[in-house]
């Protein structure tokens, strides 16, 4: 693959000003640096430079409505930055802010839709790579498609996956809601429908089949109903809330 071309944003200045501040804090790690590129098909890579190495990858969540959001976590890390939010509209990636809280920092990609991510490690850097399509890697599957009432009589329609960041799609088509997972398989004792009207939420049925090389599911709602879907790890919820009928 040819080299990406690295926006770079942030100034050099500013980073080793935040590098000195955090070294005075200890054990504190310190995002200094922030890049992004466009790389194949329309794809976005973001590159965040801190001042040590992270053992592992930030835990993360994902929302997909309303608002297509991909959020990481940073513990124990401050930004060594003095610009916050970037503006990129480049592919999918609408904008990158980080948002520092005492010793806590919360990484916001702002998105125009939903679409899979996958991290890597590389010294001092941590990269995001956006709708990049998994190659030779394996693909996930869905292991569970369950249903659950909430407390406040929500249908939470819950998907289990094998790995997070997978492709997702969700939209409104007329009165069902649909779920595309493109690229995943699905255990064979999930594909099949649930009528759960007896639970007394606005879902009324979910059917799973798979669609090509991925799997759809139909969520069939029940009177008027707001909906959000976020995935945390390997679980997927949609979560279907009703609204109250409006009397004259």
């Amino acid at each position: 693959m040819r080299p990406l071309s690295w926006i770079v944003c942030s100034l050099l200045g500013v980073a080793i000003a935040g590098h000195g501040a955090a070294a005075d804090r200890g054990s504190l790690n310190a995002i200094e640096r922030l890049e992004y590129a466009s790389i194949l098909a329309g794809r976005v890579a973001v590159r965040i430079g801190l001042s040590k190495p992270l053992a592992q990858p930030p835990a993360g969540f994902r929302i997909l409505h309303p608002g297509a959001r991909i959020v990481l976590e940073f513990p124990g890390t401050t930004v060594a930055m003095a610009q916050k939010t970037f503006q990129v509209d480049s592919g999918a990636l609408r904008s990158v802010h980080l948002v520092q809280q005492g010793t806590h920092t919360r990484l916001v990609l702002h998105l125009l839709r939903p679409v899979g991510y996958e991290t890597q490690l590389e010294g001092n850097s941590l990269t995001i790579l956006l709708d990049r399509g998994r190659g030779g890697a394996a693909a996930p599957q869905i292991r569970e498609v369950a249903f659950r009432r909430g407390a406040n009589r929500e249908g939470r329609v819950i998907v289990r996956l094998s790995m997070p960041g997978s492709a997702i799609g969700i939209r409104e088509q007329g009165r069902q809601l649909v779920v595309d997972f493109p690229g995943t398989g699905i255990e064979p004792g999930s594909l099949r429908r649930l009528d759960v009207l007896d639970f007394a939420t606005p879902v009324a049925s979910i059917a799973t089949h798979t669609l090509g090389d991925g799997v759809r599911i139909l969520i069939e709602p029940l009177g008027r109903f707001e909906y959000a879907a976020y995935q945390s790890g390997t679980e997927l919820v949609i979560a279907l809330t009703p609204v109250p009928s409006v009397t004259p």
